[in-house]
């Protein structure tokens, strides 16, 4: 049995997310161990969590619990309180899996994502920086991760289907990562630009700028991301899948390559369903 229900937006009341993924897995938990079955639980890379200040912290498929904040959102908390209930079931009988997922995107075929694309904290940040048309110097730095939702569920259903899995957890997470030049190649081919700012300072003092126009204030403010980057500076816990990569490989998967034309697929989407305006 594969338990992938959740509430996954990063906004709302802390008894709501609990409802559905504390006490619901509670109740999927209960008809697993009736009936004998197997659990495949739909967990996230987001429980790795974060630090108000520079760290080592990795968080690997042998862990858990590292000293992590993993109550920044309710998501995750909620999530990290499910997954404890499982593994301590685990330990006393229960046949079942943790399939941590990290940054779901698109459909590899045709770029399509889900309904609540709104909800979704990667696709705000990519929201954000091309309407507002500038991102930080500081964002060119890094490996950028797509983890395609159709190849994410092949993985979870290639490996739930081997008797290994059972009683181990899995990180998700497409290896394969595409450095941000080329997502901002990807932008202007499709007719729009993203300028590079030099620093926080001058991204954050043009952002105030922006902000003098009513139009534009709503789009910053309602950028969950814009609001948690101004309040406090998280340092994220690094998530490492180099067991479940490992696994994936024996059995015979492989993750695909994020080049510009998948990336289009995701932004022509996007667009499509009228989450941002790139296509003009």
């Amino acid at each position: 049995m594969i338990h992938v229900a959740a509430l996954v937006k990063f906004v709302g009341e802390y008894e709501e997310f609990r409802k559905v993924n504390v006490l619901g897995t509670e109740e999927v938990i209960n008809f697993v161990e009736k009936f004998d079955l197997i659990l495949n639980y739909i967990s996230t890379a987001s429980i790795a969590g974060s630090l108000y200040e520079e760290h080592d912290l990795v968080l690997t498929e042998n862990d858990f619990n590292i000293g992590q904040n993993y109550v920044s959102t309710h998501y995750i908390r909620t999530k990290f309180e499910a997954e404890n209930l499982i593994l301590k079931k685990i330990k006393s009988g229960l046949k079942g899996s943790i399939f941590r997922v990290s940054n779901l995107t698109g459909r590899y075929s045709d770029g399509h994502f889900q309904i609540n694309i709104n909800e979704n904290d990667f696709y705000t940040k990519i929201k954000l920086a091309i309407e507002l048309g500038v991102i930080p110097a500081e964002y060119m730095l890094g490996n950028y991760e797509f983890t395609p939702v159709d190849y994410c569920s092949k993985a979870i259903i290639e490996i739930s289907k081997t008797k290994e899995a059972v009683g181990r957890i899995f990180h998700l997470m497409n290896p394969k990562f595409v450095l941000l030049p080329v997502i901002l190649e990807t932008v202007e081919t499709l007719g729009k630009s993203i300028e590079v700012l030099k620093d926080m300072d001058t991204y954050f003092d043009h952002i105030r700028e922006l902000g003098k126009d009513p139009a534009m204030l709503e789009v910053i403010m309602g950028q969950v991301h814009f609001k948690r980057y101004a309040a406090v500076r998280e340092y994220m816990v690094r998530v490492d899948a180099t067991i479940t990569n490992k696994y994936l490989r024996k059995i015979g998967f492989e993750w695909p390559e994020i080049d510009q034309d998948y990336l289009a697929k995701v932004f022509r989407h996007m667009d499509s369903v009228g989450y941002v305006n790139i296509l003009g």
